[in-house]
């Protein structure tokens, strides 16, 4: 997957968690689709590849500190980490990708945000090409190369 360069978890905003988090015990930690408030984020800072001087690194968040939780969480537990990332319609049954269009008319849309789903009550993405929005578990995150295949 290509680096981020946009850091879209902050200090103080509400993230989603995308799955159940157990303890050693078997008791459950969190679970998906809970909501938590952002109290720190851990960056390490951009750099210049090693092997090809010319290439930057984006800074990236290497850790999420949550309010009520101890430890740091890796930020693509969450939602809203996707932001700003390609997503195309996925069946949940087959798990695969669908050939079904947004409502761009397009097979890839963009993600602007994350909402709770009105009807549904659990978190959809919104798009920046579009007004719709579509359960974050029925959109799969493209690579370049599936992206370039569609």
């Amino acid at each position: 997957m290509e680096q981020k360069t946009l850091i879209m978890i902050k200090v103080g905003n509400i993230v989603t968690f995308m799955h159940d988090s157990f303890y050693h015990s078997g008791k459950i930690l969190h679970e998906a689709n809970d909501k938590v408030t952002v109290l720190a984020v851990e960056t390490e800072a951009g750099y210049y590849s090693r092997q090809c001087p010319d290439i930057w690194i984006p800074e990236r968040i290497s850790g999420v500190l949550l309010v009520g939780f101890s430890g740091y969480y890796q930020p693509e537990s969450f939602y809203e980490y996707h932001i700003g990332e390609k997503v195309a319609k996925h069946s949940i049954t087959e798990k695969k990708v669908s050939k079904k269009k947004f409502k761009s008319g397009s097979l890839v849309n963009t993600i602007k945000g994350v909402i709770t789903h009105p009807e549904l009550g659990i978190p959809a993405y919104t798009f920046e090409e579009d007004d719709s929005y579509v359960e974050c578990r029925r959109c799969k995150i493209l690579n370049k190369t599936e992206i370039d295949q569609l």
